[in-house]
């Protein structure tokens, strides 16, 4: 199973609330930020349905809070790994939707 997908389409998922700066940040999980995430998401690798599942699972599981702060961790460190209960979030997701070549 791949999970390349993990270091850079998900963390790249992350930070992309990075690019809305200012007022255009969202205050909340959403719609909006969802098919962000998603898009971000799926540029690695990753199809759309794990993607969707995996920010599912982050709404869900992890309060916005610290998905903003994990936001900021990440967004300025190019080696930062996800923390090991987003990873299996993640893991679990590409379980469930991706094939064993990463299709």
């Amino acid at each position: 199973m791949r999970l390349s997908w993990l270091r850079g389409g998900v963390l790249s998922g992350l930070v992309v609330m990075g690019a809305c700066g200012g007022d255009d940040r969202p205050d909340g999980y959403g719609p909006a930020l969802r098919a962000s995430f998603v898009d971000e998401c799926t540029t690695d690798s990753a199809s759309a349905q794990t993607c969707g599942c995996f920010y599912d699972r982050l709404a869900a599981a992890v309060p916005f809070d610290r998905f903003e702060a994990l936001d900021e961790a990440l967004t300025g460190e190019a080696n930062q790994e996800l923390p090991a209960d987003l990873a299996g979030l993640a893991a679990g997701c590409a379980a469930r939707h991706e094939t064993i070549d990463g299709s």
